[in-house]
């Protein structure tokens, strides 16, 4: 059964030689941009623990979550990205994943931090499968190699 490429809503994809390249090249700032939450996480951390008074292993559990609402999200994504199209799905995933880093910002409990990884995770799943449906879908698959 071939794989049917995602609908598009919006503005549609630049065509020239100019646009492709700075299409890609947002995209690939966007997948610079998912790995940037983790490593952030990984110097925040010592001050994270100490600020809720955490065991080292409560680490594990944020993370868990965090992979959960990946997993998930992942999981789901082409069910979305059919329905609402590569640039709503982007939008929403990031407004999504930015909302949840202020939130780490501002959390008041150690549970609202863990509630908010899975959060994340959801929206950064969400990102990576987008970026790759599209990359794939408009370039081929050579471009994501």
């Amino acid at each position: 059964m071939p794989v049917e490429a995602p609908r598009r809503h919006g503005a549609e994809v630049p065509n020239g030689r100019r646009g492709t390249a700075f299409a890609l090249g947002l995209a690939s700032l966007g997948f610079v941009s998912l790995g940037l939450p983790e490593g952030l996480l990984g110097v925040a951390w010592p001050s994270i623990r100490e600020t809720f008074n955490l065991p080292l292993d409560a680490l594990g559990l944020l993370l868990a979550t965090f992979a959960a609402g990946y997993f998930v999200s992942s999981a789901a994504s082409g069910n979305v990205l059919q329905r609402f199209g590569v640039g709503t799905t982007l939008a929403a995933s990031c407004a999504l994943t930015g909302t949840s880093l202020f939130g780490y910002a501002l959390s008041p409990a150690w549970a609202s931090m863990v509630a908010l990884g899975g959060v994340l995770g959801l929206g950064a799943g969400t990102i990576d499968a987008s970026l790759n449906t599209y990359a794939a879908v408009e370039h081929g698959p050579r471009v994501l190699n």
